[in-house]
């Protein structure tokens, strides 16, 4: 018996997906799992892009802090689903290929005009709908057949309940202090929500992650903070190989934190924590990864994201030898 599940669109995906198969009672084909881990793997890395977005252009920097915490663990989370791959006959130019498929609502997302609505769009839409989809694909593929995929998907379930927790939280707190701005975005994000299932939620009509999608960032001031030049290598990676990006976003959390305590506190080096003294190399790991995963720009479309990825290497070196230097040489 073939199930079409809700949202999807049957002229782009095989109307038997997922079918009862495996062998083992209710399951889920070999190639349709595959295909599943590559949508939802672009998906949320799509997502985790946007947020590194608002990292550049909010003028809040505890919104800048929290939201790479949550990019950090949406990378965690793509990377996941997607080297599951490699355990169900994935060949890595057709990974490769397929992790710039991304659903078309992405570009309405990114297109925000505003920080709350774009939060309420992503932990009030999109996030509890990846976590219903992540559950329904658990509910539908034999445990037994796919056991990886489900350790998989039982890792990201927790963190994305913190996350949505944590969302709602800053929500409600930015809702607080400007009620009127809260009720415009939630009447964004119901517009938005209408695009997302008119457009077949995961599974149905598609953008190439391109610079047609990733071209706001304009929207930003010119800037020496790390956290914002992460921020913006990040949103502009979109044609780096996977690793790669990995290789920058897995810092956010870790210099968001520094970040912010370098804002709330006046201590000089010799006060600084266990947390920090790991952070130098994890930087100069930054500048590496950008420089082992970015070439020459092959046209003027990859022209912005070479720069930035450049100029993020450079300046995590800077910052590096910052936090090496003696208590005297003060901080920035």
């Amino acid at each position: 018996m073939a199930v079409t599940l809700p949202g999807m669109d049957t002229d782009r995906v095989p109307t038997s997906w997922p079918q009862y198969s495996l062998g083992l009672g209710v399951g889920v084909e070999v190639d349709d799992a595959r295909a599943w881990l590559a949508r939802m793997s672009a998906t949320i890395l799509a997502v985790a892009r946007a947020q590194a977005g608002w990292i550049v252009w909010t003028e809040q920097p505890e919104l800048a802090y929290g939201l790479a915490e949550r990019v950090t663990e949406d990378v965690d989370h793509a990377d996941l689903l997607f080297k599951r791959q490699y355990g169900l006959r994935a060949f890595p130019q057709d990974m490769a290929r397929d992790s710039r498929v991304i659903p078309a609502w992405i570009v309405d997302l990114a297109s925000e005009p505003d920080a709350l609505s774009f939060l309420v769009d992503v932990y009030r839409v999109v996030k509890p709908r990846i976590r219903e989809e992540l559950r329904r694909y658990r509910n539908l593929t034999a445990p037994n057949a796919d056991g990886p995929t489900v350790r998989q998907v039982d890792l990201v379930g927790p963190e994305l309940d913190e996350q949505l927790a944590t969302g709602e939280a800053l929500i409600q707190r930015l809702g607080d202090a400007n009620p009127v701005a809260l009720a415009a975005a939630v009447t964004t994000s119901a517009h938005f929500e209408h695009r997302f299932m008119t457009k077949g939620g995961f599974f149905g009509d598609t953008a190439q992650s391109d610079d047609h999608v990733w071209n706001h960032l304009d929207r930003a001031s010119h800037t020496s903070d790390p956290l914002r030049l992460l921020g913006a290598a990040v949103y502009a990676s979109y044609d780096v190989p996977w690793d790669a990006q990995l290789g920058l976003a897995k810092h956010f959390g870790d210099l968001g934190r520094y970040s912010r305590r370098h804002a709330q506190s006046a201590a000089d080096a010799s006060d600084r924590s266990d947390g920090d003294i790991g952070l130098p190399a994890r930087l100069l790991a930054l500048a590496t990864s950008l420089d082992s995963g970015v070439v020459d720009a092959a046209n003027a479309h990859d022209t912005f994201a070479v720069a930035a990825a450049r100029v993020c290497a450079s300046h995590a070196r800077e910052w590096a030898a910052r936090l090496v230097q003696p208590a005297n040489t003060g901080r920035r």
